[in-house]
């Protein structure tokens, strides 16, 4: 226990007989000194406590700043600016995505047109008529429709009886079928 003065005692005496009109004996007198210096300490390390918590919002406040505009299209920049990692995440995953899909779809196209080339030899050979050729469909399925050839030959379009005389005008238009419904 720390010695109190007795003018320390005194002074608490005269403080409590001024107040509440009674005189205190010097034992209780000491216990309210206890007291006293209890709170005092208490209120010390509250003060300490606060202190370091002060110091501990400034220094947060020092390396977190807060970015605050009026303008939207800063603010955008902004955002746009601080998540530029997922933007570009996105956007390579999507083209990876893309590139991956066309591949696999030119690749099927090839492996069908490959496919068909081989089951059908001739192909090739008939491609300038597949080009110019007119199909008609009517209710008996689909027919390839060529005219007579009056002035010149078209390939895939007209024909002849003669290849050194022309048709007549009254020559019929021949349907070939290609698909019956």
């Amino acid at each position: 226990m720390v010695t109190v003065k007795t003018d320390e005692l005194k002074r608490i005496q005269g403080l409590f007989q001024a107040k509440y009109g009674e005189v205190l004996d010097p034992s209780t007198a000491m216990l309210l000194n206890e007291v006293m210096e209890l709170k005092k300490t208490g209120c010390n390390k509250n003060e300490r406590m606060l202190e370091s918590i002060f110091t501990e919002i400034k220094d947060m406040k020092a390396v977190y700043k807060p970015f605050s505009t009026s303008d939207p299209k800063i603010a955008f920049l902004h955002g746009l600016g601080k998540f530029t990692w997922a933007w570009l995440s996105v956007v390579v995953i999507a083209l990876a995505v893309i590139q991956y899909h066309q591949r696999e779809t030119t690749k099927l196209e090839y492996i069908m047109a490959r496919k068909i080339g081989e089951k059908y030899p001739n192909l090739v050979k008939l491609e300038s008529l597949i080009e110019s050729a007119k199909i008609v469909e009517s209710n008996e399925g689909q027919f390839l429709e060529i005219q007579p050839a009056r002035k010149k030959l078209i390939l895939g379009n007209t024909y002849v009886v003669d290849p050194k005389t022309s048709m007549n005008d009254k020559a019929p238009a021949i349907l070939i079928p290609l698909k019956f419904k």
